[in-house]
């Protein structure tokens, strides 16, 4: 996509608007064209006004899609305001040479060594619940989803958290919120006790391999790192 930015247009819009588009591909990978669009605030607060009109060989859903992504820009008189523009986005596809992506395999290792970390529990059954694919800020990001079946090594602490989520975390001691917004409720547990969890891997397709989102470590291919 080009251009990437647009001074006067939030960042965050014209990604969405890329994502519209990456989407798209997995479906109609030929398509190209271009998105000529003029965005207009409200008198007052409120949602801007936007008048877009598409050429080439995009498909309605990108359209529509990349409309609903400029629309949802709000508009503040008095705080952050939304000045009137008129811009063009150009939409190509790009082909690249994908790596074999993260394989069952390498998921089920991965969970492995997290949940080892603490000491606290073993994982006894690993299900794969779903793998799935999505677009996030123009990366192809890979979803598997998992659920677990785990076994308490040791005495120790399961915790039930909520955050924007819920999630759980084992460990020796009582379990302590991370920070500010979390909430645990921590139990007792013994060793042999059995419990479950589900969680999911992300990954990104970037830079010739599979990283592992928010983790900053290695770049997976298939079974592991790439070589």
């Amino acid at each position: 996509m080009s251009p990437k930015r647009i001074g006067g247009l939030p960042d965050w819009a014209l990604d969405q608007v890329h994502d519209c588009y990456t989407a798209s591909l997995r479906t109609n990978p030929a398509q190209r064209g271009s998105l000529a669009f003029t965005v207009v605030p409200p008198a007052a607060a409120g949602n801007v006004e936007v008048d877009l009109k598409s050429e080439g060989s995009l498909q309605p859903d990108v359209v529509n899609c990349a409309r609903g992504a400029l629309q949802s820009i709000y508009h503040y008189p008095k705080g952050r305001r939304q000045p009137k523009l008129s811009a063009t986005v150009t939409l190509e596809p790009e082909l690249i040479q994908a790596p074999a992506p993260p394989t069952d395999k390498l998921a089920r290792r991965l969970a492995a060594v997290r949940y080892a970390e603490a000491g606290v529990v073993e994982i006894v059954e690993y299900t794969t619940e779903s793998i799935g694919h999505r677009s996030m800020l123009g990366d192809l990001v890979r979803e598997m989803r998992y659920r677990l079946k785990l076994r308490f090594v040791r005495d120790g602490y399961e915790g039930l958290c909520v955050h924007h989520a819920q999630y759980k975390r084992f460990e020796v001691d009582p379990v302590k919120p991370r920070g500010a917004g979390h909430m645990c409720d921590s139990k007792p547990r013994k060793k042999g006790d059995e419990t479950d969890d589900s969680g999911v891997h992300y990954f990104h397709l970037t830079d010739g391999g599979w990283r592992q989102a928010f983790s900053g470590g290695p770049l997976y291919c298939g079974d592991g790192v790439c070589r």
